[in-house]
């Protein structure tokens, strides 16, 4: 799935913290809002973002994971000074390792798989029983 719009900027970093987190009253009822620093690289230098999240796309966001966000950017004058604001639209998780895409969200929900090698042998085993009248054709 990729990110694309005219209007809208993309950008791939890793989400380091949540700066706020607030619950708002709006016409339709409650929402939320939150603001998150995303680090990301642009030509050899680490930058910082600040990103205003709203609704469910803050139950997205992890800190410490990678994301390529799609963002709008608002301007707004006040007093005579600019005020400029990117607000995420999209977000997709980016992922560096294959494994990655088999883990649910909830890790404690992935159970790793059980190979032959990290079963013990029982101590006990069942004897074999062997008699001499064998009459099977093979």
């Amino acid at each position: 799935m990729g990110l694309k719009n005219d209007n809208m900027f993309t950008i791939e970093g890793k989400i380091t913290r949540k700066v706020s987190d607030e619950l708002k009253d709006g016409r339709n009822g409650q929402y939320r809002m939150a603001v998150w620093l995303m680090e990301y690289n642009d030509e050899g230098k680490t930058l910082l973002i600040a990103l205003k999240a709203f609704g469910d796309i803050n139950n997205i966001l992890i800190e410490g994971d990678l994301f390529l966000v799609g963002f709008t950017i608002k301007s707004n004058e006040w007093n005579g000074k600019f005020y400029t604001e990117a607000t995420v639209v999209k977000a997709e998780k980016v992922y560096n390792d294959p494994i990655d895409e088999l883990i649910t969200e909830s890790p404690e929900q992935f159970i790793p798989p059980v190979y032959a090698s990290s079963v013990e042998p029982n101590p006990n085993p069942i004897p074999l029983l062997v008699t001499g009248n064998d009459d099977l054709p093979f």
